[in-house]
């Protein structure tokens, strides 16, 4: 009985051992924007890397670029496992989470949707940003100056 014991205890390390030395990471997605903060309806490229357990590049897989569970562009890898693509982005102001998913993993980024304001409005598509002053009365009987913001575009 001693000797069934041991050989089962030897079993149990040996088991131990060679799974210890197999790896069970899964496969690694990238992805990133050409611009985290954009204007709506800017293009935007999206870009990253797929690689599988080994750091190898996993050719020819599909790629699928999301905006809450809407596809919005998609592209296949190459032979370094580098993909691309091009979507428009949203025309309401808000922070998204952009997904890239791949049939066996996923990675996400973030991407804001606002006007950015200065000298020159910048993005693809031409705009104008008017900044008026105007005086206001609050609900205290206050009065102040305020800043309104008249954004005229020309979409492409």
């Amino acid at each position: 009985m001693k000797h069934a014991s041991l050989i089962f205890l030897s079993f149990l390390v040996f088991t131990f051992l060679l799974l210890s030395k197999i790896s069970f990471s899964a496969n690694s997605l990238t992805i990133s924007l050409n611009s985290s903060k954009v204007w709506w309806q800017d293009g935007i490229l999206a870009s990253g890397t797929l690689l599988d357990a080994g750091n190898n590049p996993i050719n020819n897989a599909l790629v699928e670029v999301k905006i809450s569970g809407t596809t919005q562009c998609s592209d296949t890898t190459n032979a370094t496992g580098q993909w691309d693509c091009s979507f428009t982005a949203p025309n309401e102001i808000d922070i998204y989470t952009v997904t890239a998913q791949n049939d066996t993993t996923t990675a996400s980024t973030t991407l804001t949707v606002a006007p950015n304001y200065g000298a020159t409005p910048v993005g693809t598509i031409d705009r104008v940003v008017y900044e008026v002053p105007m005086l206001i009365q609050d609900l205290t009987g206050k009065i102040k100056q305020i800043f309104v913001r008249i954004t005229v575009w020309q979409g492409a």
